[in-house]
């Protein structure tokens, strides 16, 4: 796995400017722009998403 290379910039989830990595375009009323994350709100995303997966997957069988 490559490592992403950070950058200076503004988070778009905390609003901070702190080292970010580019997570992808966003749109909104039809205009795109390019998005950046720091590493705490990474891995706030990703803790949260596990545990609705985790969730998801204990759901009983219909």
């Amino acid at each position: 796995m490559r490592a992403r290379p950070l950058t200076r910039g503004f988070c778009l989830l905390c609003r901070h400017t702190k080292y970010v990595l580019w997570i992808g375009p966003v749109e909104h009323d039809g205009q795109r722009a390019p998005a950046y994350a720091c590493e705490d709100c990474c891995a706030f995303v990703r803790t949260y998403i596990h545990q609705c997966n985790q969730r998801w997957d204990q759901r009983p069988a219909t």
